[in-house]
């Protein structure tokens, strides 16, 4: 008769961690049949899971490994699904790992579910970049490393990005179970004023996709140029002969210049004439109008281009 296997795992020193380059950390132990005999060579599915005490599963993982002769078998937690594992922020919760294993095509048996330690946490002190953490990245948007999204406005989910969610909630927009990431396309990026006055239009401040306004992070501002004056003094030139011209009226009448009667200028048939003056004397013109346009479509100081990617 068949010999029913039921795995076992004992732990070696508890738990043994190492960091993989924050890919994962090691995870090792032997598997013993039921009897106590050492599972030499076999292939085992072993289900990793991870979650905060208290809560649900934030992180699963299946891997199937070989022992060695002696039992003695070695697995990544978190090699399976790196991107997925860069979501679980350790800095944050106490979190427990539940092992399960099963061989032979048999259910899963649950064989250890322990609080994590240090070296988990290390990881993370290591990362040293919180949820929500804004930086400039010199690649190209497709190069933007795990563990980060592209400020480019997306619509993300809740369930997906947790800990960037509980950091940044909706102040940059949100809808229904998703969120939006900051838009910093083509944006400098500027401190809250608080209560402050480096930004006296705080208040007037907008939303993008349904974010925060006003005095608050997330909130955007167009550009504007502060209200400012040009000076100029002097006179305009009275150099250069010129005239005006004025009509006179026929002799005796007073529909003309009104002059004395050597100033008119009379016409059988009391005919007028227009009589230009003389261009004697000094005198000024008031004018009003607009300068030309000046510049270019923006003002800006120096500047390069980065992407702005976001920690989650």
């Amino acid at each position: 008769m068949k010999k029913t296997i039921l795995i076992f795992f004992i732990l070696i020193s508890q738990l043994v961690y190492a960091q993989n380059e924050d890919k994962g950390f090691s995870f090792q132990g032997y598997a013993r049949d039921f009897e106590g005999a050492a599972l030499s060579n076999q292939n085992i599915t072993v289900k990793f899971s991870i979650y905060p005490e208290g809560q649900s599963t934030q992180y699963e993982e299946e891997q199937t490994v070989k022992t060695d002769a002696y039992g003695v078998f070695h697995a990544v937690v978190g090699s399976v699904k790196p991107t997925d594992f860069e979501k679980v922020n350790f800095s944050v919760y106490s979190y427990w790992l539940k092992v399960e294993v099963r061989a032979y095509g048999s259910s899963y048996v649950e064989i250890s579910n322990t609080e994590l330690l240090s070296v988990p946490y290390a990881k993370s002190a290591s990362n040293g970049v919180p949820p929500g953490s804004i930086l400039p990245f010199g690649g190209v948007k497709s190069n933007i490393p795990p563990g980060y999204l592209p400020c480019d406005g997306s619509l993300v989910n809740k369930s997906d990005y947790p800990n960037l969610y509980a950091a940044i909630g909706s102040a940059w927009g949100e809808n229904g179970g998703s969120f939006n990431v900051p838009d910093l396309r083509g944006y400098f990026m500027r401190g809250v004023s608080e209560n402050t006055t480096n930004d006296p239009d705080k208040d007037s401040r907008t939303s993008k996709n349904g974010g925060n306004t006003g005095n608050n992070v997330g909130s955007y501002q167009n550009d504007l140029v502060v209200s400012h004056q040009h000076s100029y003094n002097g006179t305009t030139s009275t150099n250069g002969d010129h005239q005006h011209t004025t009509k006179l009226g026929i002799e005796g009448d007073d529909s003309g210049s009104g002059g004395a009667s050597s100033e008119w200028v009379t016409y059988e048939g009391g005919l007028t004439e227009n009589k230009p003056t003389t261009t004697n004397g000094s005198h000024s013109h008031t004018y009003s109008g607009n300068t030309d346009n000046a510049g270019g479509n923006e003002t800006r100081p120096k500047n390069a281009y980065v992407w702005f990617m976001i920690k989650y």
